[in-house]
């Protein structure tokens, strides 16, 4: 019977206060059972091995040791299993680490033992998923050296396997399961992956491991807060890039989308504020989701306006047709979020929105101290300014051809004519949103039916070209409840003779 005793460092912990001493009494013919009773992991197993023949000595699994001669040989054992591990540790060349087949992890320690004359091996035998499950092979040397430590532990101070075997695993319990929880932290962080982030209320008893996990909440929540004031791709590729942020922005093509809530001002006046910021939560926090969802990023809220990106800073797979699906489900979506606003406030809210897609120049703009992430240039201009015209023609969505083009036959769209638009030298052809082709009303399509002869004259018409007031008055007295067209008509003639001014 041996009794060993085994002291944390008082650094570890605060001064006056009480920390643990562990204390051993081992019988070293109890190896195996303590092995046994002892798991380093869910699934592994352990051997000892002694002498340069490599006899075996214990095992985790004591059906590995044949009762009749506890000192055979591993090479030639009758199990397979140990028999194996040991043959292709010596064909690979003993190495401290390697990776066995079947996806197995192997380590081996050399024991020291005082007293000279006796040569031990410390085979660690795991299966991967015990520590990684899903997560990338390329953490093996992560893996590799958390189990290098493991093994470092178990061999430490050694009179005796069992001393060395018990102490490691006390150990272990109090590092390896704090430190690999912040390694998945830091993880998910530093790809600002935060809804993947796990979060533990307690902390480890090691005052420096400790620290560790306070100062990975602290940045964890440093980034959801500012991810929440800058767009969260703008966010995740100044991480990717490890750049600082810093004035300067380049061209590219974007899809620019404007959205603005109809007579906001007037509701805000006759109802209060405390019932339009309950309202504009409602509504945004839906509008946003549908955005993020649909690959685009909200840029910034203007009051009771949203200005959204698809296409940068991070290019996306068709982003005109990306930025019509988030329009279309707001569309949807508005019919169910009226009905939440007329049941709590009485109230019944209308959008507008105005799209285009062309060149922008998108970056960081402001100054040394403090910089927005945006997009500039005409075609930013061009999408405010066609939700604006919304209030002029009495439509709900307005876009240019390039949207119209790019969007595919998954969306149905009508010509309301070129229009004069302040700030641009040419008239812009628009177009008004009917909907989803494969969900539009029977009057809808109707309505598209008696409009599509006025609707391939206009498309196919170029500025200076006659506009074809015949057409639009067969078809305003035909549909003399659709508005739209007679003013699209008003504009047409407007942009022709004097330049259209906007309010």
């Amino acid at each position: 019977m041996l009794m060993a005793m085994y002291a944390f460092p008082e650094k570890m912990y605060p001064r006056n206060t009480k920390y643990p001493i562990i204390s051993i009494s081992f019988k070293i013919t109890g190896i195996n059972e303590y092995l046994e009773c002892n798991k380093h992991s869910a699934n592994g197993w352990v051997l000892l091995v002694d002498g340069p023949n490599y006899n075996l000595v214990a095992s985790s699994i004591p059906e590995y040791i044949p009762a009749e001669n506890c000192s055979m040989p591993a090479v030639v054992s009758p199990v397979a299993e140990v028999r194996n591990v040991v043959s292709w540790w010596i064909e690979g060349g003993k190495p401290s680490q390697m990776t066995l087949p079947g996806d197995v992890l192997l380590d081996v320690v050399s024991l020291a033992v005082p007293g000279g004359g006796i040569s031990l091996r410390l085979f660690l035998i795991t299966p991967r998923n015990d520590f990684l499950g899903d997560i990338q092979k390329e953490n093996d040397h992560q893996l590799h050296t958390a189990l290098a430590t493991l093994a470092a532990v178990l061999s430490c101070e050694v009179v005796i396997l069992g001393i060395a075997l018990l102490a490691s695993v006390a150990v272990a319990v109090v590092l390896s399961r704090p430190l690999l929880r912040i390694k998945d932290q830091l993880y998910h962080i530093s790809n600002m992956d935060l809804e993947l982030v796990r979060t533990n209320s307690s902390y480890s008893l090691i005052t420096e491991v400790s620290k560790l996990q306070v100062e990975a909440k602290r940045m964890e929540i440093a980034l959801d807060s500012f991810a929440k004031y800058v767009p969260r791709l703008v966010v995740k590729d100044l991480l990717r890039k490890q750049a600082f942020a810093e004035v300067g922005v380049k061209k590219t093509e974007a899809t620019i989308f404007f959205l603005d809530i109809v007579d906001f001002t007037h509701t805000m006046d006759t109802r209060g504020v405390a019932v339009v910021i309950e309202v504009l939560k409602l509504m945004f926090e839906r509008f946003s989701v549908i955005i993020t969802q649909n690959q685009g990023i909200v840029d910034k809220y203007i009051g009771d306006s949203i200005m959204a990106i698809f296409n940068a800073p991070e290019p996306i797979d068709e982003p005109v047709f990306k930025a019509c699906m988030a329009l279309q489900q707001i569309v949807d979506d508005l019919v169910e979020i009226n009905k939440v606003i007329d049941k709590r406030f009485h109230l019944t809210m209308k959008v507008r929105i105005g799209m285009h897609h062309g060149t922008v120049y998108a970056g960081n703009v402001g100054s040394s101290e403090r910089l927005n992430y945006t997009v500039l240039g005409n075609s930013v201009n061009l999408a405010s300014r066609l939700e604006s015209l919304n209030k002029e023609v009495g439509t709900q969505v307005l876009v240019t051809d390039s949207v119209r083009t790019a969007s595919g036959p998954a969306f149905v769209w009508r010509c309301l004519g070129n229009v004069a638009i302040r700030g641009f030298a040419e008239p812009v052809r628009v177009h008004e949103y009917i909907g989803r082709s494969d969900a539009l009303t029977s009057e809808a399509r109707h309505m598209v039916g008696e409009y599509a002869e006025l609707d391939d004259a206009l498309c196919a018409r170029r500025h200076g070209d006659p506009v074809p007031v015949s057409l639009f008055e067969d078809y305003n007295v035909s549909n003399p409840k659709d508005k739209s067209p007679a003013q699209g008509l008003k504009l047409m003639l407007a942009s022709n003779e004097s330049s259209l001014t906007m309010h």
